[in-house]
């Protein structure tokens, strides 16, 4: 079902996001960029994560170290 209003109207896709080896933990935003890659910032170890606009894992970097 999806929510939103206008030209802003949004729907859950189940599974998109596939291959990820870390878990999304607290997402604080999702940008897109002129590739339609997809960037989602956690609070998590791996902070930043980059799919293509099928949901699938490129890469993801700044992984933050706990000492």
């Amino acid at each position: 079902m999806p929510f939103g209003e206008g030209k802003y109207l949004y729907e859950v896709v189940e599974g998109w996001g596939k291959h990820f080896y870390s878990p999304f933990v607290e997402v604080a935003g999702i940008a897109t960029d002129g590739y339609d890659r997809v960037y989602i910032l956690t609070r998590g170890l791996d902070p930043i994560f980059i799919f293509d606009s099928e949901g699938n894992f490129i890469k993801c970097w700044g992984r933050q170290y706990v000492s």
